[in-house]
């Protein structure tokens, strides 16, 4: 898995292009926002952030996505945010809203979490056999989703959609676009000094 310091290294070399159109009285800023994040030379992990009052569409060599804020929003906000949120923004993108993607590594060791703090209560008794047919289900969500959904009193008091979603986790797609950004608006700031 990409950890946040190898998608630092790969805009290491990136320079931006910022853009305004229109003016918005209110805010005195742009109507538009353009921030083109490139390395000279190639379109290799280029990304553009274009904001429009609530909402801001991102493109380019990492995918696209648009996400939506209740309020207008700016670079400088969208700098200061965490994953988990910018995620839970996302309204649109290759997975659907909220960026997910499918991890079987966290699956498994979500499910092996639970079944022990349920099992602290003697209400699941999974034997190794079961173990060995799980491991072959568990890391692809689809077929997990199917076969869990086949197997369900096994799990007892495990909840549906607990069950379905153990294995979720923020497509490293989305952790480029917020990456990206924070790398791209330091030197914004950096511009505008």
């Amino acid at each position: 898995m990409l950890t946040d310091n190898n998608i630092r290294d790969c805009f290491k070399d990136h320079k931006i292009n910022y853009r305004e159109y229109g003016i918005e009285p209110s805010i005195n800023v742009g109507f538009y926002q353009d921030l083109r994040f490139f390395k000279p030379g190639t379109s290799i992990y280029q990304v553009n952030y274009l904001i429009h009052k609530n909402l801001l569409f991102v493109s380019g060599d990492c995918y696209a996505a648009t996400y939506q804020w209740a309020d207008k929003i700016n670079f400088e906000f969208l700098a200061g945010l965490d994953l988990n949120y910018f995620a839970s923004k996302c309204i649109a993108s290759p997975t659907g809203a909220g960026f997910k993607a499918w991890d079987g590594d966290t699956a498994k060791e979500t499910l092996r979490d639970i079944i022990k703090d349920c099992n602290d209560d003697n209400q699941i008794t999974l034997r190794e056999e079961d173990w060995d047919i799980i491991e072959d289900y568990i890391h692809h969500e689809h077929e997990w989703h199917r076969w869990a959904d086949d197997n369900l009193l096994m799990f007892g008091g495990i909840g549906y959609e607990c069950l379905m979603s153990i294995g979720e986790v923020i497509d490293s797609r989305c952790r480029f676009h917020l990456i990206g950004l924070w790398a791209a608006f330091e030197l914004l700031k950096k511009e505008r000094e």
